[in-house]
């Protein structure tokens, strides 16, 4: 790939590192690795996601294990880091997707 282009491509990845934004969902992520209740509300969820996709794939009832799960779930979205984190994650990925559409308009104005 042409020199200059990687070049273009690192300096976005730059202004995106050295944004607010990507600096506040670093210490907001660092915060989560550190607060015990979330970590282990999310490894709870992740644990009874895993059960679900099995029961569902061999068409098991469900309703118990999801209703543990918007339970877990609620008990989460009860802590301010994590939904200060979600919506922190939610901001950055609306600027990479926004790049990405970006990229993708105007490669397909250039090859098409």
């Amino acid at each position: 790939m042409n020199d200059s282009v990687i070049e273009k491509v690192e300096e976005i990845v730059s202004i995106i590192k050295n944004s607010e934004e990507y600096q506040q969902y670093l210490m907001l992520k660092e915060k989560m690795k550190k607060n015990k209740k979330a970590t282990t509300l999310i490894e709870q969820i992740k644990k009874i996601q895993k059960e679900l996709v099995k029961k569902e794939a061999s068409k098991m009832d469900t309703s118990e294990l999801e209703t543990e799960y918007f339970h877990l779930l609620e008990m989460l979205n009860q802590i301010p880091l994590y939904v200060d984190f979600k919506h922190t994650q939610s901001n950055l990925n609306e600027i990479y997707q926004t790049i990405k559409e970006r990229f993708d308009d105007y490669f397909d104005q250039v090859f098409n």
